[in-house]
Order: C-alpha cells, then sequence, then structure tokens
C-alpha cells in the first residue's frame, strides 16, 4: 500500500513539472517576435493605418456589399464534435398569461454554441505551439479559468480595407468534398 502511495505522489509530481514546464516554455525557439515590438498584442492589424484605409476606399468601383454572415439555425456545418442547438422561449402566450395593463407578451431566441461555429474573429491567442503563441507569449502564464490575460480579441484594432472574398463551403460542395446540410441550406442568406 505504501509503495502506491509513493508511486501515485511522483506521478503527481511528474504530472505537476510537465504543467510547470510548458507554462514556462523558451517560445524564441519556438515561434517569431512579432515585427511590431517585443509588447505587440495587436499583430497584422497595426498594417491597417488611415492611408491603408483610405487606398483600400480608392479601389471600390460597384459599391456592392457582400455579407460574410452565417444564418445561425441548427444544421450548420461543423467542424469535429462542435454542436449548436436553438432555444425558443415564448413568455405569457398562454390565454390569460399576459403580463401588464398592455398585455405584454415575449420571444426569445437563444443560439448555443461554441465559438468556432458560423463568422467569427479570433484574437492572436487562438492558435499556438505548443504553450507558445503570437511573438513568443508562453500563454499558460495569461489565462485563467475563464479567460485569457493576454493576446485577447480586445487588443485588436477595428479596420476598414479590401480583401478577397472566397465561398470555401460552395467551392468544396462543387468537387463533392462537402456534403450540403439541408437543414442549413433552407436559410438563405442575401448577396
Amino acid at each position: 500500500m505504501r509503495t502506491l502511495l509513493i508511486a501515485g505522489l511522483v506521478c503527481l509530481g511528474v504530472a505537476a513539472g510537465t504543467g510547470a514546464a510548458r507554462a514556462q516554455s523558451d517560445c524564441s525557439k519556438i515561434v517569431p517576435a512579432s515585427p511590431f515590438g517585443a509588447d505587440d498584442q495587436t499583430g497584422a492589424t497595426n498594417r491597417v493605418t488611415p492611408a491603408v484605409i483610405k487606398a483600400a476606399a480608392a479601389e471600390i468601383q460597384e459599391g456592392k456589399v457582400v455579407s460574410l454572415t452565417h444564418p445561425l439555425v441548427d444544421g450548420v456545418p461543423l467542424f469535429g464534435t462542435r454542436f449548436t442547438k436553438t432555444v425558443l422561449t415564448a413568455g405569457a402566450l398562454a390565454p390569460g398569461g399576459a403580463l401588464g395593463k398592455n398585455g405584454a407578451t415575449f420571444m426569445e431566441d437563444t443560439w448555443l454554441s461554441q465559438s468556432h461555429v458560423g463568422t467569427h474573429l479570433d484574437g492572436l491567442g487562438h492558435f499556438g505551439r505548443y504553450d507558445c503563441y503570437y511573438n513568443q507569449n508562453a500563454m499558460g502564464k495569461y489565462i485563467n479559468q475563464n479567460y485569457m490575460t493576454r493576446l485577447g480579441l480586445d487588443h485588436l484594432k477595428s479596420f476598414a480595407t479590401c480583401g478577397v472574398v472566397i465561398d470555401l463551403v460552395r467551392v468544396y460542395q462543387q468537387v463533392n468534398k462537402l456534403k450540403t446540410n439541408a437543414r442549413a441550406a433552407r436559410v438563405q442568406t442575401p448577396g
């Protein structure tokens, strides 16, 4: 029994040591430094200056608006084990259930999902190698139970610039590499 206890404590020590080593990675050997300095948490949005925005605006020829949004419905294409679930809460619709002198009733749509479903923007703390993220940050020391304290979306600058839009869903569907989801196809976005 004593041998089992000692073996268990040794395993816990090794596991704890491994986590600490990852949190203290020498990221200078794993990811490059930012060209914008050691404290940069903004990344390429540093390049979107007023002059760049003005130049992008000069490129506009048609003024066509292309929606980059996706319908938030159950059945949208999902990666891995991600999920979506739509819940409708209808309040006070039962006979006699209306609220107040005005007879108020309400509907609330709730759409539950992980953040990587549909249109979204990732911060620089989204993807790394081992414990090393953008600008050589060892992220183990910049996270807590609920959020990152470095490289979050709050550090990105807002931007307007020109770009290229490729409908990868359509491209993959045309070469039969992605199946059409009948539930998601029912909701069409203009554009």
